[in-house]
């Protein structure tokens, strides 16, 4: 289901946002784009045809061991 307010949502992201330890994925987040962090890896998954898909990622150049050799 999709959102349209960040209600209870944001409430849980607050509690694991911040962890070194673990990985948070958001899909949708512009419901919740206030609270998310600023340096953070931001992947844009596009439609291009019915079975091929567009896969791009943002990622700031403190975060690029996280996609290195991709």
């Amino acid at each position: 289901y999709r959102l349209h307010q960040a209600g209870i949502i944001e409430h849980e992201l607050h509690e694991n946002i911040d962890s070194k330890h673990d990985v948070l994925v958001v899909e949708w987040s512009d419901v919740v784009r206030s609270i998310l962090p600023k340096t953070r890896l931001k992947i844009t998954i596009k439609a291009t045809g019915d079975t091929e898909r567009k896969i791009q990622i943002d990622c700031p150049e403190k975060l690029k061991y996280l996609v290195a050799g991709l």
